[in-house]
């Protein structure tokens, strides 16, 4: 929109200053030929005061000749003088004839440059008007596609929030799955420190903090069970809007699918790890320490059982 606009502007000055440039040389062009035409009425009147000058001096020169020749000879001499000064004056005539003819011929040359140049002002007149009317239009164009385009990409970045927000929330599970996997890790660890130190309070201890950290996560995975339908039924609503992206959010669903059966099969894998732990040394625990792991195992399963499968 600001480089449409710009480039009118520009084009705009570029037109007035090329039309400036124009009637500058036409005018200076019409001031050069009023110059010479001055010229030439100024060697008009030159030669006109030449010719008055020469008949001023031919009438001196009959009237001296006349007292210092006799009749002959004053004939004789003021014909040759007469024919030689009217040879001039033919000349001088004949160039004040030509040039008052070149003159006429500038006048009408003026004139035909005259009309030229309001022709030429007329023309370049309305292209520029038709110029501007196209110019304008196309900026009209641009602006409307640039607020087409703007509405489209404000509409797209509303459904990339929404899908980032459900992400978000898919991925706090996950964050959940990963802390539950370290803290039965530290479990498996406190239970061998206490096999080890055979301390039964500590392992207690331990054991009393995995029920309650179990009774937390099977409070928080109903709160995420509540978001995941809500998002569930966001999904629906928005099912028509997100088509174009369906093949990168079953690229996702897919990778969130893998990573959940690896966090299930690592589950497992950890659980078997802390019953071989716990009876690797060919004793098993006391009934009710037993239990109580087995207890912790079951509320470990059915929380991995219970997590939201992931919208397809």
């Amino acid at each position: 929109m600001i480089h449409g606009e710009v480039s009118y502007t520009e084009k705009c000055a570029e037109l007035d200053n090329l039309l400036r440039r124009h009637y500058v040389h036409k005018e200076t062009k019409q001031r050069s030929l009023e110059r010479k035409l001055e010229e030439e009425r100024q060697r008009s009147a030159l030669l006109q005061a030449l010719v008055e000058d020469l008949r001023a001096q031919l009438e001196c020169l009959l009237r001296d000749r006349k007292q210092q020749l006799s009749l002959e000879e004053w004939r004789r001499s003021t014909t040759l003088e007469l024919d030689r000064k009217l040879s001039l004056v033919d000349e001088k005539v004949t160039e004040l004839k030509g040039s008052i003819f070149a003159q006429k011929e500038n006048e009408a040359a003026l004139l035909s440059i005259q009309e030229n140049i309001n022709k030429a002002r007329q023309s370049f007149s309305a292209e520029v008007e038709t110029t501007r009317s196209q110019l304008t239009d196309d900026i009209n164009r641009a602006k409307n596609a640039e607020r087409i385009r703007r509405d489209e990409h404000q509409k797209m970045l509303e459904d990339t929030e929404k899908e980032r927000q459900r992400m978000l929330r898919l991925l706090s599970v996950e964050n959940q799955m990963l802390n539950l996997i370290l803290l039965e890790s530290a479990a498996r660890a406190a239970v061998a420190d206490a096999e080890r130190d055979d301390s039964v309070r500590l392992y207690q201890y331990h054991n009393q903090r995995l029920h309650r950290w179990c009774t937390d996560m099977a409070r928080n995975n109903n709160a995420l069970q509540a978001q995941s339908k809500e998002c569930i039924l966001r999904e629906k609503k928005a099912h028509i809007q997100l088509n174009e992206e369906k093949n990168r959010l079953l690229d996702c669903t897919r990778i969130l699918l893998e990573k959940r059966e690896e966090f299930s099969a690592e589950v497992e894998s950890i659980l078997y790890d802390v019953q071989a732990l716990l009876t690797s040394d060919g004793r098993r625990l006391p009934t009710r320490d037993f239990s109580s792991l087995q207890a912790a195992k079951e509320a470990l399963c059915r929380f991995v059982s219970t997590l939201p499968e992931p919208s397809r």
